[in-house]
C-alpha cells in the first residue's frame, strides 16, 4: 500500500504541464494558435489536482492542492481513498497527508514517504506533431490523441484513446482535464 501511495504522489508531485515537442501539425497550429500562446503565459503559483478512478468496487477519489513558493520548493496536502479489503466498499479509508519538495526536488511527508522527483510522471506535450485530432469551442479546446500516441503526447503509454480538455481565461490556461478508460484527472492552475 506504501509503494502505490508513493507511486501516486511521484505522479501528482511531477505533473509537469507545459512540455514542448517537435514541431506540430499545421493545422493544429494555427486553429489552436491562442492556445498554444496561452500556455507559454501561464504561470502556476497553486495547482488542485483531483483523479477519479473507477473500480469493480466503485469510483475512488483522489485530490491534491500543491502551492508552490518563490524559493522553488512546494508543499502538497492529499487525500486519497483507498479499499484495503479485497471485496468490499465498506472497507474505504482516506489517507490524507501533507509532503514538501525542497527546491532541490526531494520530497518527504517526515515518515514514509520520500525520494526525489525525477522526470517522470504525466506531461502534456502541446505542440506535439501527434496531435491531429482536435476541436475548438470558445475557450475550450478538446484532442483526442491515439493510444499509440500517448506515450509522445502525454510521457506516458495509455492501453486506449485518451481526451485531453484545455480551458483557457483572459490569455491563460485555466485547467486541463485528461480521460482515459476508467480515470479522470483534473488540473486546475492557480
Amino acid at each position: 500500500m506504501k509503494k502505490i501511495l508513493t507511486l501516486i504522489l511521484v505522479l501528482a508531485c511531477s505533473f509537469a504541464l507545459f512540455a514542448c515537442g517537435e514541431d506540430p501539425a499545421p493545422a493544429y497550429t494555427e486553429e489552436a494558435a491562442e492556445f498554444i500562446t496561452a500556455f507559454g503565459a501561464t504561470t502556476v503559483n497553486s495547482l488542485n489536482v483531483t483523479v477519479t478512478t473507477e473500480t469493480t468496487e466503485g469510483t475512488l477519489t483522489a485530490t491534491y492542492t500543491t502551492t508552490y513558493n518563490a524559493d522553488k520548493t512546494s508543499t502538497m496536502t492529499y487525500s486519497i481513498e483507498t479499499i484495503p479489503g479485497i471485496n468490499s466498499t465498506e472497507d474505504l479509508e482516506v489517507i490524507t497527508g501533507t509532503v514538501t519538495c525542497d527546491a532541490s526536488g526531494n520530497y518527504s511527508d517526515g515518515g514514509a514517504i520520500s525520494g526525489k522527483i525525477g522526470a517522470t510522471g504525466i506531461k502534456f506535450d502541446y505542440d506535439s506533431d501527434k496531435i491531429s485530432t482536435f476541436s475548438i469551442d470558445g475557450n475550450v479546446l478538446a484532442i483526442t490523441v491515439a493510444a499509440a500516441d500517448t506515450e509522445a503526447v502525454l510521457g506516458y503509454a495509455i492501453g486506449s484513446d485518451a481526451l485531453v480538455t484545455v480551458t483557457k481565461a483572459e490569455g491563460k490556461i485555466t485547467s486541463v482535464a485528461l480521460s482515459y478508460t476508467g480515470v479522470t484527472i483534473v488540473c486546475a492552475y492557480n
